[in-house]
């Protein structure tokens, strides 16, 4: 996906060799966010049980961008490790400490394009979750299946993906070392308007299909996951609460 958005050639002698820190990225910050969405909603929602849409959007865009800031760092590894060529870092550690040297600068390059991007991203992806989750549910039970469950984070997470997707391109860009003779871009609204300059509007879009293959599986996948986790931690506080009460 990275050869689609950047000029240089990219050769991994392993299409997995960055399987390990982009899947613990990955982890972590689905697990903050859901964690977050479910503290912040009975914090911060006038009905923590009936929430409107705007406050569902807005938890999902403040879960998702603490998420993301948690581990940003990672994210700078990964897409420079992806895109450099054969060689360049001798593994992970040899990326991170690259970058740790670079300093703040360098470990949050294109940041202010992520968080512009993950606002938006986690908000349609949590809050249309949620929405299209209360029209499928069971009217009786309050419950979702497996199934219905993986469709409607499937369609949240393509939606959410697809319309921040110029985002993300730019941020890719920022992130990689500007190599010599290179463009220095000033920012993400540099990125795009040289892109759509010399591209058009499709530039900006370019490796969208591969990137919805990638992500559209791996939400749906997570969110039905989290479902089931949620209903097994209610089963558990349940199960706590009646031998409590048997006990006493």
């Amino acid at each position: 996906m990275l050869h689609s958005i950047l000029p240089v050639p990219l050769a991994p002698p392993n299409p997995y060799h960055r399987f390990n820190h982009h899947g613990l990225s990955s982890r972590i910050i689905s697990g903050i966010s859901f964690t977050l969405n479910e503290l912040l909603r009975d914090r911060l929602c006038a009905d923590p049980e009936h929430p409107q849409v705007i406050e569902k959007f807005l938890l999902g865009a403040l879960a998702g961008a603490v998420a993301m800031t948690s581990v940003y760092p990672m994210y700078v590894v990964q897409n420079r490790q992806a895109a450099a060529k054969p060689g360049t870092y001798s593994g992970v550690g040899d990326a991170m400490r690259q970058v740790v040297r670079g300093g703040w600068s360098a470990m949050y390059a294109g940041y202010t394009a992520s968080l512009v991007r993950v606002l938006p991203l986690k908000g349609i992806m949590l809050g249309g979750y949620s929405v299209l989750k209360d029209t499928l549910k069971d009217p009786r039970t309050g419950e979702i299946s497996t199934t219905k469950s993986l469709a409607c984070s499937a369609v949240a997470g393509g939606v959410a993906h697809a319309c921040t997707y110029p985002l993300h391109l730019a941020r890719t860009v920022l992130q990689q070392p500007v190599p010599e003779g290179g463009r220095a871009y000033s920012g993400f609204v540099d990125v795009l308007r040289h892109r759509v300059a010399t591209q058009g509007i499709a530039g900006c879009f370019r490796g969208l299909p591969i990137w919805l293959c990638n992500r559209v599986p791996a939400v749906a996948i997570e969110f039905s996951v989290n479902e089931r986790a949620l209903d097994a931690m209610k089963w558990m506080a349940t199960r706590r609460s009646e031998r409590g009460g048997v006990q006493m």
